[in-house]
């Protein structure tokens, strides 16, 4: 897998300048990862889906520290830092993957869980994502609501 390629990509996505949630533009989506939040441009994460698409079917089976998870198995925010290299760069790519509909995020929040606990539970690696398969990538939904065809063939 091209690390380099795949942390361009997600940092390419990135809206510059957004602190209040409350005024995020049009066409930005602010995904929310328990400890992060990352505002995603739209239109800039569907520019890069086939190139996204393509690094992810090179998904590694392992890593100098043992077994990784597949995307078919939701990994968590962990295995997503050891693929991407570094944790911000797995992040900003569960939050990409988020935004085009590839998987939805799982966080202690998702699961009720609020104050200590939930920051506990984070810290455990419960901020992870739903199973995903690069090869057959179902129609997603768009971040509006709206079906969106896949462009994977």
């Amino acid at each position: 897998m091209d690390i380099q390629k795949l942390q361009f990509i997600v940092a390419d996505c990135l809206a510059s300048g957004i602190v209040d949630p409350e005024l995020v533009p049009k066409g930005v989506k602010v995904i929310d990862l328990h400890f992060y939040r990352f505002a995603i441009v739209v239109e800039k994460a569907e520019r890069h889906r086939e190139e996204l698409l393509e690094l992810l079917r090179e998904w590694p089976d392992t890593s100098a520290s043992g077994e990784l998870q597949t995307l078919k198995q939701g990994p968590n925010y962990t295995q997503f830092g050891i693929v991407a290299d570094d944790h911000l760069h797995g992040l900003m790519l569960m939050a990409v993957g988020a935004v085009l509909g590839f998987w939805e995020i799982i966080t202690p929040a998702t699961l009720s869980f609020e104050g200590p606990d939930a920051d506990e539970m984070a810290e455990l690696g419960i901020v992870m994502t739903t199973g995903f398969n690069p090869d057959g990538v179902p129609e997603s939904t768009a971040p509006s609501g709206e079906p969106q065809p896949s462009k994977a063939t």
